[in-house]
């Protein structure tokens, strides 16, 4: 398996990225996906002014044994959610299933063969691991 470093610089890039792509959109609501969702959803909320930030805590690594920590409460209104890859497109597939509100899904990175599309800074066009800098 090969890896892929994203350093702060390139991150940084690729949240400027999304706030261009998103910031004509309206949200009440931010979700970031615990963990690797979080650091860019709260930029994120900063940058387009959502107060309402909130977590979702799921993990999707083994699709036949979905985990749910946490759901968010009281979503009204328009929801963007927000995770650092989209890798499979398991774990967007899940939130959509499991939040009964109108959601726009983003991420930092979407990989090419996704089943599920959103909006995202870069496509990987490889398999690579992505590693990004909280990751360490």
């Amino acid at each position: 398996m090969e890896y892929s470093f994203i350093k702060w610089d390139l991150f940084d890039t690729y949240v400027n990225v999304l706030y261009y792509r998103l910031k004509d959109m309206q949200f009440d609501t931010i979700v970031g996906v615990g963990r690797g969702g979080l650091i860019p959803a709260t930029i994120l909320s900063y940058k387009l002014g959502i107060n309402d930030l909130q977590n979702i805590a799921i993990n999707t690594r083994h699709s036949d044994n979905i985990e749910i920590y946490q759901i968010p409460q009281n979503l009204k209104g328009k929801v963007l959610v927000v995770d650092d890859i989209n890798d499979t497109g398991v774990t967007f597939e899940t939130i959509k299933k499991l939040l009964d509100v109108d959601i726009t899904f983003a991420s930092l990175i979407k990989r090419y063969n996704t089943k599920f599309d959103n909006i995202y800074a870069h496509l990987a066009t490889n398999d690579d691991w992505y590693v990004f800098p909280w990751d360490k």
